[in-house]
């Protein structure tokens, strides 16, 4: 772990609760070297609990699954205790009552501020995790499905990040600096490509405007 005195204030304090120790050692290692990090982790809620209360987090990462059971409630009590951390399911389970339990009506009685599946790209993990903390929802677009009506409906990680900018009134350049680089080449995506993504999205939500994309993309939970 980094020393912690020498660390900016600004920097990240990130709380893990996983029980399965090879892949709690993963994420701390992970997100350590990804900089902007303190990382702290528990093996059960119990030493998360402990844990949180003589270190404030700013986000939880939170297995769903601990010791075999599911623990949906973890999220209502570290919002108790600490009303402004964030908690970001962490789970191997794509199962539908798992992410409806989890995330539905979080626009209204928020349980989790997001669902991440365990096999989720390092990268695009660490960006949901900021993504959280600048106070946008994020739901693993593997599961997203779920929460719709109509299960042929689906938008992409990045169109979902492009329809919210629309919905926050930022401008197509801004919201290419938001979008993830490109993997290939490492380069920031341009103005272009958020055009495009910008009309599938529309195409997806059949939606004739940005102004009715919006309003369908609220409605079916993909931004807040």
């Amino acid at each position: 772990m980094k020393n912690e005195a020498a660390v900016a204030q600004d920097t990240i304090k990130l709380a893990i609760c996983e029980d399965d120790r090879s892949y709690r050692k993963w994420l701390e290692e992970h997100f350590d070297a990804a900089g902007g990090f303190v990382v702290r982790s528990a093996s059960d809620f119990h030493q998360l609990r402990d844990l949180l209360g003589g270190w404030p987090a700013d986000i939880v990462l939170f297995d769903l699954y601990l010791d075999q059971k599911a623990h949906l409630h973890g999220a209502r009590e570290i919002k108790k205790l600490l009303p402004d951390t964030k908690v970001v399911a962490l789970t191997y389970s794509a199962y539908e009552g798992d992410v409806r339990s989890a995330l539905e009506g979080f626009n209204k009685s928020t349980i989790f501020d997001g669902y991440l599946t365990k096999d989720i790209d390092p990268e695009q993990m660490e960006f949901a995790v900021r993504r959280v903390l600048a106070g946008h929802s994020y739901i693993d677009p593997k599961v997203s499905h779920h929460l719709l009506k109509n299960d042929s409906l689906y938008l992409s990680a990045s169109e979902q990040i492009v329809i919210q900018g629309l919905a926050d009134g930022l401008s197509h350049k801004e919201i290419a600096a938001e979008l993830p680089k490109n993997r290939n080449t490492g380069e920031p995506v341009g103005e272009r490509q958020v055009r495009r993504l910008e009309e599938t999205a529309r195409s997806k939500l059949d939606a004739k405007t940005t102004e009715q994309a919006i309003s369908n993309a609220h409605r079916h939970h993909f931004i807040h």
